[in-house]
């Protein structure tokens, strides 16, 4: 269950990144 978290929390933060970053 922790993996799969981390693997959404990813997910969010590098699109997060990427919308900031553009």
């Amino acid at each position: 269950a922790v993996q799969e978290a981390w693997c959404q929390h990813l997910l969010l933060v590098r699109a997060s990144g990427s919308f900031h970053s553009r």
